[in-house]
């Protein structure tokens, strides 16, 4: 064969290569470039997913906001709560009774046919998990106490009840004395001369949740 032909040729077929050689697609990501554009799609839907979860979580929390007036308290603390001691400036709004999983904790005859829910204060137990004191009506002679765990973002984690007061026959009344992990509680009864007195203790857990000992 003619060198001139074998030259021109092998010039030809490596132009052919040339020409059919497909570049990988490029983008950036932080000022440095990626040779796949798959990873680039995946980063710019992460960063969308990202900043949804930000924007929910921060709308979520701005639903809460309405806990921040109530006062905040240190233990160790006694609850005994009453007629005479509450002022009932604290009603909670139906979504607000949503929002805390209040049918998780009042039983639901009362919830349907009572509104008078309210927040008391809330107590600063541990980082671990928020706690909110509550107190409730059960018709207009009845009025209970209630101390309520909830995870950081508000799910319940456990409750008990820590205070009663009633005045159709003024023979009952429970108090409590708690501390960071304890609760101790009184029932007392006045049905006899001497005020007789049950006591039931509870350990707080790291986690929130109550049992009893």
């Amino acid at each position: 064969m003619n060198p001139k032909y074998f030259h021109l040729l092998l010039v030809i077929y490596f132009i052919s290569l040339i020409s059919c050689k497909k570049e990988k697609p490029l983008c950036k990501k932080d000022n440095k470039i990626i040779n796949n554009i798959t990873d680039c799609t995946k980063t710019s839907k992460n960063n969308i997913d990202s900043t949804y979860i930000i924007t929910k979580t921060s709308k979520t929390q701005n639903q809460y906001n309405f806990i921040d007036r109530y006062p905040i308290r240190k233990p160790p603390i006694i609850d005994s709560t009453n007629f005479y001691s509450v002022k009932n400036n604290n009603l909670l709004k139906r979504k607000q009774i949503e929002l805390l999983h209040l049918k998780n904790v009042i039983p639901s005859n009362i919830l349907e046919h009572n509104n008078k829910i309210y927040i008391n204060y809330l107590l600063d137990l541990s980082d671990n998990f928020k706690t909110i004191i509550f107190y409730y009506y059960s018709g207009e002679n009845e009025l209970f106490t209630i101390l309520v765990n909830y995870t950081l973002n508000y799910e319940v984690i456990d409750w008990k009840i820590i205070a009663y007061d009633e005045t159709a026959e003024n023979w009952f009344r429970t108090q409590s004395f708690i501390s960071q992990n304890k609760i101790k509680v009184e029932n007392i009864s006045y049905i006899e001369t001497n005020p007789e007195i049950k006591v039931e203790n509870y350990s707080i857990m790291k986690n929130g949740k109550i049992i009893k000992k």
